[in-house]
């Protein structure tokens, strides 16, 4: 689906599917169940908003009388222009390809009742504008209602988000989903570091090749460093829902390490598909390895071998170590020619029931068939000794010597059927064979007599010796091959001598004794039949092997020349990246001198400025100062003026005082000489009580 602003020239191209980068610089492509999103309406609308992301919305599947009623078509993709919030209520802005659909409900434009005044300002749409929209295909929606009516949002989230990319491209042949464990999934892994919490998106997106090719794809993570093979374990997962899967992966501060495996939900011949890494931080992506130590190094010195076998060679087989019946399980003689390291892994398939065995591997210094009696088992240096359904794994650093591998199962005392793949990855030469097992279950022996004693091989003093760079030894000095082995009575058709010749059972002279039968050879005549079968197998085996070696060659001359248009490619795309580069550091050098000058003459006018500041602020203390002293001397002489007229009203009172005594001594002197008798006998009475 896509739209186009109205009066805008629309061009459609095509390019072959081969050329095209899915999920590169396009867009970071995820797909969201409408019904898992409410918590997402934020993170949409501000996309929407912000511009950071293309958002489509897919209607469900509903009858024609249903899309009629409620405008909304079955199974219909409708884009998204806008996102707001009127008075509490989401809506969303959507565009339909076909004109004559549109919402018919709640903020349709047939809905009075809601286009308020409130409601035209938010949402810029009055009559006239609302009807211009109609003709287009555009209405408004409320986000419940998107909910309901619709199945799905997909994001096209833009990748200049974040700060590197990082893209993987690879076919997955014969794709099929994994049930039993992930060895035949595509696994990557990557690392990186971060200063910071930062997210990590990691997107796969198909390639499509077939129009009609409905494969979905999804993804599961592992806190791993290397190549996983357990289904149990995984710490997120993304939804098998379309051709794209996104991942995003929280990181706090630290080194990291996760390998991620890639799943489909159908059988496809052929998958084409790319991995993009989007970060904030530098990651380094890669093809997850078996074994990182011995195959990092790619030295042509390393050895690897691998077969298939059943437990239902094995008369009752199954038994964990410890068990009665662990020696019933298939062993397998090791000899190594020197001090090297060796990974062990074991996949198993499902039973016909739909049964997945626990197993797991042990590794005995022995070279024969072993019974947990006198035996120690060696140490891995890496590697779980749990059982685990459908897969295991070891790595040992072996000195030189013979050693006995056992595979066993955890279920005792059933009848196990299901095959399983040994593969052998070592650091030297490795040579293995299979050893024959008595025609009575050991189980059923009372006190068989312990097996001579050996003397035990030499034990290296080193804890790591890695041999992946040493230099290639004579071969004259090599010890002689192991002596091969091989069970006459069902015949272990995935491990042969190093001349494609079965050879008939042997016996080492530690094996004659009581406890361990010869193994019985039938008549000369089924013999030479059994021959004849073994040489057109050898035969048809050759022959595929011979065009799977012409397979190789060419797919190999098909990968060099890729390699080198890849590289050819790569170094134009590092040109123009050291040019662009080159621009941009001039560019930023000019910036960083502007921003220089600027800061320069800004430095001196905040100086000018702090200056003139300094000034004033002197200025304003000196007129505070000289205020201060005047309101000083303003309130002495206000006191001063206050005193004198206390003083003078004091004299003025004091002088009214004396005038009028002397005006009380004038008028008694007065009185007395006016009636001298009258005061003479005033003068001779005496004064009376209480006067």
């Amino acid at each position: 689906p896509w739209t186009c602003r109205r009066g805008e020239e629309v061009v459609i191209s095509a390019v072959p599917v081969e050329n095209v980068d899915s999920g590169s610089d396009d867009g970071i492509v995820e797909a969201i169940q409408v019904e898992e999103v409410d918590q997402e309406w934020n993170k949409i609308s501000m996309g929407v908003k912000k511009g950071t992301g293309m958002f489509t919305v897919r209607s469900k599947a509903c009858s024609e009388e249903e899309g009629l009623q409620s405008g909304i078509p079955s199974e219909m993709t409708f884009a998204v222009l806008g996102a707001a919030e009127v008075n509490g209520l989401k809506l969303l802005k959507l565009k339909s390809a076909d004109v004559e659909a549109g919402w018919k409900g709640r903020a349709s434009m047939e809905d009075a009742n809601f286009w308020t005044a409130d409601a035209v300002s938010s949402l810029g749409s009055d009559g006239e504008k609302l009807e211009e929209d109609k003709k287009f295909g555009v209405f408004w929606m409320p986000w419940a209602d998107v909910r309901s009516r619709f199945q799905s949002v997909f994001c096209s989230w833009s990748p200049a988000r974040f700060r590197y990319h990082r893209s993987l491209h690879g076919v997955w042949k014969k794709a099929s989903p994994c049930s039993t464990h992930y060895d035949d999934a595509p696994q990557y892994l990557i690392r990186f570091r971060c200063s910071a919490h930062t997210m990590i998106w990691l997107l796969l997106s198909k390639h499509y090749s077939d129009a009609k090719d409905a494969t979905r794809v999804g993804m599961k993570l592992f806190r791993w460093g290397r190549k996983v093979y357990s289904t149990e374990g995984s710490i997120a997962s993304s939804d098998m829902k379309s051709s794209h899967s996104l991942l995003k992966i929280p990181c706090p501060p630290g080194d990291h390490a996760f390998v991620f495996v890639l799943l489909v939900d159908r059988p496809a011949a052929s998958l084409g598909y790319t991995i993009t890494s989007y970060s904030t931080e530098l990651v380094a992506l890669s093809p997850a390895l078996d074994c990182p130590s011995l195959q990092a190094g790619a030295s042509s010195m390393c050895t690897f071998k691998s077969f298939r076998h059943a437990w239902s060679k094995m008369p009752f087989p199954g038994g964990p170590l410890g068990s009665s019946r662990f020696p019933n399980n298939p062993m397998f003689r090791l000899e190594c020619m020197a001090e090297e390291r060796v990974m062990v892994k074991l996949l198993a398939r499902k039973e016909a029931a739909g049964l997945l065995p626990a197993v797991c591997l042990h590794l005995f210094v022995s070279g024969r068939r072993v019974d947990n009696k006198d035996v120690k088992e060696i140490e891995c240096r890496a590697g779980s000794s749990d059982y685990i359904p459908g897969s295991a794994w070891k790595e040992y650093l072996l000195p030189p010597g013979t050693f006995t591998l056992v595979v066993a199962a955890e279920e005792e005392g059933v009848r196990l059927q299901a095959e399983f793949e040994i593969s052998l990855l070592a650091s030297d030469l490795l040579e293995v064979a299979s050893i024959v097992y008595p025609t009575m279950d050991l189980s059923e022996r009372k006190d068989p007599p312990p097996p001579p004693s050996l003397p035990p091989p030499p034990v290296s003093s080193q804890d790591e010796v890695d041999l992946v760079d040493a230099p290639p030894r004579d071969e004259k000095t090599r010890p002689p091959p192991p002596l091969y082995f091989s069970d006459r009575q069902e015949e272990d058709k995935g491990v042969n001598n190093p001349d494609g010749k079965n050879v008939t059972a042997k016996m080492d002279e530690g094996d004659k004794h009581p406890g361990y039968l010869p193994v019985l050879v039938e008549d000369e005549k089924a013999n030479e039949e059994e021959r004849r079968v073994d040489k057109k197998d050898e035969e048809r085996k050759q022959e595929e092997e011979r065009k799977q070696r012409e397979e190789q060659v060419k797919e190999e001359e098909r990968r060099e020349a890729k390699r080198k248009e890849e590289q050819r490619r790569e170094e134009e795309k590092k040109k123009e990246e050291e040019t662009r580069k080159q621009e941009e550091e001039r560019k930023r050098q000019q910036v960083k001198q502007d921003e220089a000058k600027k800061n320069a003459e800004m430095e001196e006018a905040r100086k000018e400025k702090a200056k003139k500041k300094e000034e004033e602020e002197m200025a304003r203390k000196e007129r505070e100062k000289e205020e201060e002293e005047r309101r000083e001397h303003e309130e002495r002489r206000k006191e001063e003026e206050r005193k004198k007229q206390e003083e003078q009203r004091r004299e003025a009172e004091e002088e009214e005082r004396r005038q009028k005594e002397e005006v009380e001594r004038n008028q008694k002197r007065g009185d007395n000489e006016q009636n001298p008798a009258g005061d003479e006998k005033q003068q001779g009475e005496a004064p009376k009580d209480g006067e």
